[in-house]
């Protein structure tokens, strides 16, 4: 199994950036189990 792990600084109250740099990352990696950052989406 492969598992990714990604932190990035999100755009504060930027829920359409954020949730487009998420689904980025999601298409870019191979991993069957992505973690991201507590409140990425949101900001």
């Amino acid at each position: 199994m492969k598992i990714a792990v990604i932190q990035f600084a999100p755009v504060l109250l930027g829920k359409d950036a954020n949730y487009s740099r998420i689904k980025s990352y999601i298409n870019d990696t191979e991993a069957q189990l992505i973690v991201f950052p507590e409140l990425s989406l949101t900001g």
